[in-house]
């Protein structure tokens, strides 16, 4: 235990830490700090050494089960389950259809999209030591996001995931 929160667990009648150490780290840009295991969150650590003081919240509420099965199979052996009410959402559900090109109905009938940008030519260009972007893939991202703006998919209901931290 951090040696600055053994006052506040000495004195404290319950510690409740939210979160998921599953999921994203601490952001620790220091050598140092990484060295003295500042990149390991005080959850993670409690995890490791008292795995039965850790609740797994087994259900998600953000996306569609073949999206949620992935990471339910990789970081929770399978336990973690998507809500029946999203479960099997789609975004033909959200849309008049009647306004969908024949090209946009892959991005209307499928949970996801991958765009495999191999041969496109578009360059990455690198940030800094530990990150790049891609202009080019970012504008088709913002372009496709527009439309789905256009046809009327609520702003709240988009999400972007980007393997780059500088494109982001």
């Amino acid at each position: 235990l951090d040696s600055q929160l053994v006052p506040v667990v000495v004195r404290a009648r319950r510690l409740i830490l939210a979160g998921d150490h599953l999921q994203l780290p601490p952001v620790v840009l220091s050598q140092a700090g990484r060295e003295r295991g500042l990149d390991i969150s005080m959850l993670e650590r409690v995890a490791r050494h008292c795995p039965d003081c850790v609740t797994l919240l087994s259900t998600q509420y953000r996306s569609h089960s073949l999206i949620s099965a992935w990471s339910s199979q990789q970081f929770y052996g399978g336990h973690l389950v998507a809500d029946y009410g999203n479960c099997g959402q789609l975004l033909s559900q959200l849309v008049d259809m009647k306004k969908v090109s024949m090209q946009e109905r892959v991005w209307t009938e499928s949970p996801m999209l991958w765009l495999d940008s191999k041969g496109c030519n578009w360059e990455e260009q690198a940030e800094d030591e530990e990150s790049v972007s891609n202009c080019d893939e970012a504008v088709t991202v913002a372009d496709m996001v527009s439309r789905f703006l256009q046809l009327g998919v609520r702003q709240e209901m988009i999400g972007v995931i980007s393997p780059y931290w500088a494109q982001v």
